[in-house]
């Protein structure tokens, strides 16, 4: 009987699968065990993709680079709730040259058999993927055409590195956007209001440590504004430093010149404010249980959107428990953001073009003022799949320059608009040439991808 080719399109939607749902969750030895029987199932006759694989540990262990009794305890948790990921029937013990039977499980049957909100807690937000979409896609900015440099930071957001759009000031910024834009095209900036605090809210209100009802109506920024007589902006960045300090109480007493300069001459620290009592009391104790969870060697924290940040090898600077929990909180934030931006990417011709994430705000052009509720709706929609109540503001600029035409008198369609769909389409090819090649994926070179009609 021939050998049936191997299926490397619908080994790598598995394995792609498996990454964005449980791969916060498996230890790097899981990965590579589980990498490794993508191996030993190419190399079974007359078999395939998730088809029984009779081999010992030893084999598994020398096909995933690692020992046996490592590849033995990742086959147990590959096995085991909450991943299941697979079928695992050991050898009887103290019998290693006796084959193991193990099966990689469909994408069918791991939806089946995890339950589907424990499945809907682990999807993290696709950084990477964002990464891999947006650089080198050409980019007007300040009039002139760019190639985007981006790269995703640890705690999952995306930073510009050319053009440096995350360092510009807000109206800078958005007049360099604009000049990229050409009638009847608008710039939608969608951003949430007081973000942090209320990620910081519905935690605190669900680990019991402040209660919905005692948090201020008007918002902790503008609580805090009106009774220190200060700016929101100012308020907004004592709030959120008095958040992430090592000791929020502490923090609280000091005098608001020592720590951020002396700005306006006030002399009074926040602990004034009876509000800011209870909310740096219930952040010290939470930040305490962050400190308690997250052990060493190396400290991590998970997002309410599954996402795991770990704290990078070889950082020397001195780590404290503010650390973890701006990290849970910018990280959900990331989630969110990055979510609405592939949502809005993969479906540019119904809402728009995604031109800037910066920090928690998106910059889109729509081409309808009206299609910037469908923007607004889509932030929404992934702030509540967490949970989240995030208001979302929205505020529009419409472009000033008259559109351009190609030489068939057609209107000239934006540069990143184009590339990225261009993009989108060399991955379909890419697909479709592995195939045909029976090759992996990742082998297809582009050119080979532009020369395949």
């Amino acid at each position: 009987m021939p050998k049936k080719p191997y299926n490397h399109i619908a080994a790598d939607e598995l394995e792609d699968f498996v990454m964005k749902y449980f791969g916060p969750h498996m230890k790097p030895a899981d990965r590579h065990v589980y990498w490794g029987l993508r191996r030993l199932e190419r190399a079974a006759k007359g078999r395939g993709l998730c088809e029984p694989i009779a081999a010992n540990v030893r084999q598994i262990g020398a096909a995933s680079g690692v020992d046996k009794d490592t590849a033995t305890l990742a086959l147990q948790r590959l096995s085991s709730p909450p991943l299941r990921l697979i079928l695992y029937e050991p050898g009887p013990q103290g019998r290693s040259k006796l084959a193991t039977m193990v099966r990689r499980r469909t994408i069918e049957e791991i939806k089946t058999h995890t339950d589907k909100k424990l499945l809907e807690s682990l999807v993290p937000a696709d950084a990477k993927r964002l990464e891999r979409l947006l650089n080198g896609v050409i980019f007007h900015y300040d009039g002139k055409e760019q190639r985007l440099r981006v790269n995703a930071a640890m705690n999952g957001r995306i930073m510009y590195w050319k053009p440096a759009i995350c360092r510009e000031q807000k109206k800078a910024r958005i007049t360099k956007l604009l000049k990229g834009l050409q009638e009847p095209e608008v710039l939608v900036e969608v951003d949430f209001e007081e973000a942090e605090p209320t990620i910081i809210k519905a935690v605190l209100n669900n680990e019991g440590y402040l209660s919905l009802d005692e948090w201020p109506k008007e918002g902790v920024y503008q609580l805090v504004a009106t009774q220190m007589g200060w700016d929101r902006e100012k308020a907004k960045e004592v709030v959120n430093a008095l958040a992430y300090a090592p000791n929020s109480e502490k923090r609280a007493k000091l005098e608001p010149e020592w720590v951020y300069g002396d700005r306006d001459g006030s002399k009074e620290a926040i602990w004034r404010v009876p509000f800011v009592k209870k909310y740096a009391r219930a952040l010290d104790q939470y930040k305490a249980e962050l400190m308690r969870f997250s052990k060493k060697p190396t400290r991590y924290v998970f997002t309410l959107g599954g996402t795991k940040i770990t704290q990078p090898r070889g950082d020397t600077r001195r780590f404290h428990r503010g650390r973890l929990l701006a990290w849970r909180v910018q990280g959900t934030l990331a989630d969110i953001v990055n979510s609405s931006a592939l949502e809005i990417l993969e479906t540019q011709a119904g809402q728009g073009c995604l031109l800037a994430m910066v920090g928690d705000a998106l910059f889109v052009s729509v081409t309808d003022p009206k299609k910037a509720k469908v923007v607004q709706r889509i932030m929404e929609q992934q702030a509540e799949k967490l949970k989240l109540p995030l208001r979302v503001k929205v505020r529009t600029y419409p472009a000033t320059r008259k559109p351009e035409t190609t030489k068939d008198g057609s209107r000239r369609t934006s540069a990143i608009r184009a590339s990225i769909m261009e993009r989108d389409v060399i991955d379909v090819r890419r697909k479709e040439l592995a195939k045909v090649k029976q090759t992996k994926v990742e082998d297809v070179d582009d050119d080979d991808v532009r020369l395949y009609e």
